[in-house]
């Protein structure tokens, strides 16, 4: 027998070699807690950032909606204001212009005559230039007079001359 030894195995042997596989085994699962302790931290830090990142969110979408009914508010307001044009000036029929300048011109011809003077002065030719938005209601022309000055815009504007004469009455035949 040689000067060999050849070890041998006890239950000590086999129990220590089993004891430092399952410390090694717990090692890597300590190893593995603690990186999952890490991602868990991680994963906290970004769910904390990401909640602030909503509230900030849920703050400009309120801020927006708001904004958005004002201008759905303001578009509505446009919308009336153009199917309903401004009020801008006095509506009157040509005809019914026409007629109360008529009238007006012979309450001065009356007036003329009534006059107890030398001289008095008549109408005898009238040219009138009248600046006026031309549109219609009813299926009738209409003019429109501004009431002020800068309320319509001159470009919208028509120019409509009238030329008035006087012509000779029933009263003027008859009295000859």
């Amino acid at each position: 027998m040689g000067g060999e030894r050849t070890p041998i195995k006890t239950p000590v042997d086999e129990r220590d070699l089993e004891l430092e596989k399952v410390k090694a085994e717990r090692d890597a699962y300590i190893k593995k807690l603690d990186e999952a302790k890490l991602e868990l931290e991680k994963l906290k830090e970004e769910r904390e950032r990401l909640m602030a990142e909503v509230k900030r969110l849920e703050e400009v979408n309120r801020q927006l909606s708001m904004s958005v009914e004002s201008l759905q508010r303001e578009v509505s307001d446009l919308k009336a204001k153009l199917e309903k044009p401004p009020e801008v000036g006095v509506k009157i029929a040509p005809k019914d212009l026409i007629t109360g300048i008529q009238r007006s011109l012979e309450e001065a011809d009356d007036r003329a005559k009534t006059v107890d003077r030398e001289t008095t002065f008549i109408v005898s030719d009238l040219k009138i230039t009248l600046k006026t938005v031309l549109t219609a209601e009813k299926e009738e022309p209409r003019f429109i007079l501004p009431v002020r000055t800068g309320e319509i815009k001159p470009e919208e504007m028509s120019t409509v001359e009238i030329s008035i004469k006087p012509i000779p009455g029933k009263k003027a035949f008859s009295s000859k």
